[in-house]
């Protein structure tokens, strides 16, 4: 929306309402697009040429040049003058930006902007990095790096429309689960909200009034779990795990380590991750009760909420280091995880 504003008797300016510092500048000869400053005007290109959208991009360029502390008027005659002639907006916002006097290489791009989706990604997982887990993190990293955000990882944020967004969503559908793309499109509506709350300015999206990303969405609702599992239910799985190693010639036979990995979650109802990374030296021998072992974890290697995890012991009896007996040693060589080397323990 703009409204008019009368300069003199052959003048009229108008404002855009949408973009801060915008100016239509009509004349009897020409109407000129300018962003008005309070310590300067910078001319951004004629009516002819430049669409409301085109100018509105400009300013926030502008905007953003002068942060760096460049002279945005080099780069708005050359954007103004490639569109001219090629009417292509993407070569002419490419050739513009190259022509910048400080090359602008993707670290100086990362702390200066204009974000691309790849520098605003790269920024809101290196703050994701500092506050989640790492094996827990490396989970949450793949949907924002899943092959679809390809096609518009170098779009300017400030660009970006519905469609881009949706578009993502349906490559993530065609080939994967939906509760991927749910995933990706929650993860990525935060990371968009966090660019607008403290980085709106470098992002570009300053520009916006309202957070429109937030209509990106999918069809999708998470399931509920109440089945609890029956002692007869778990014996079954041991048994049929333990007697059919391999369904299919294609298929490679579950291995001792596996069997173990099973027994210990049924045994301790401990987190399967949790599990498998406990190693022989966290095991301590319990002073009251000989054959026992105390198995530790810290809060890193455990679950927990906002807070983080706890540090956790579990005191096991030797009837639980004796149910592995069977599964063998041939991994225990290599590596030094718990299962495999129990039984090296209890022989």
């Amino acid at each position: 929306m703009i409204s008019a504003g009368k300069v003199g008797d052959s003048v009229i300016e108008w404002r855009d309402e949408r973009c801060m510092g915008l100016v239509l500048r009509i004349t009897p000869k020409a109407g000129i697009w300018y962003l008005r400053r309070r310590d300067r005007t910078i001319r951004l290109g004629s009516i002819d040429t430049l669409s409301v959208d085109d100018a509105r991009f400009q300013a926030d360029e502008a905007r953003l040049a002068l942060k760096r502390g460049k002279d945005p008027r080099a780069k708005a005659r050359l954007y103004e003058s490639v569109l001219a002639q090629s009417g292509d907006e993407g070569l002419a916002w490419e050739l513009s930006f190259a022509a910048e006097t400080t090359p602008c290489d993707d670290s100086t791009r990362l702390a200066t902007g204009p974000w691309r989706w790849r520098e605003m990604r790269d920024a809101f997982l290196a703050m994701k990095k500092k506050k989640l887990k790492a094996n827990y993190f490396s989970l949450y990293a793949r949907y924002l790096e899943h092959e679809a955000f390809k096609t518009i990882e170098g779009k300017l944020v400030s660009t970006l429309t519905r469609g881009d967004l949706e578009g993502v969503r349906n490559q993530i559908l065609a080939v994967n689960a939906p509760s991927a793309a749910y995933r990706a499109v929650h993860q990525g509506r935060e990371m968009l909200d966090w660019a607008y709350k403290h980085h709106s300015g470098i992002s570009g999206l300053e520009k916006f009034q309202h957070p429109w990303w937030q209509m990106w969405s999918v069809e999708y609702e998470t399931g509920t779990r109440d089945h609890v599992p029956t002692l007869e239910e778990l014996a079954r799985t041991l048994v049929i795990a333990e007697h059919h190693r391999t369904l299919s010639e294609k298929e490679h036979e579950t291995s001792p380590g596996t069997l173990a990995a099973l027994w210990g979650t049924i045994l301790t109802a401990q987190r399967t991750g949790a599990l498998v990374v406990l190693s022989r030296d966290r095991l301590f021998n319990h002073k009251d009760y000989p054959g026992w072992k105390i198995a530790n974890w810290t809060g890193e290697e455990m679950k927990g909420g906002r807070s983080g995890g706890r540090p956790h012991s579990l005191p096991l009896p030797r009837q639980y280091w004796r149910s592995f007996l069977p599964f063998g040693t041939s991994m225990a060589r290599k590596r030094r995880m718990f299962f495999p080397v129990v039984r090296v323990m209890v022989m």
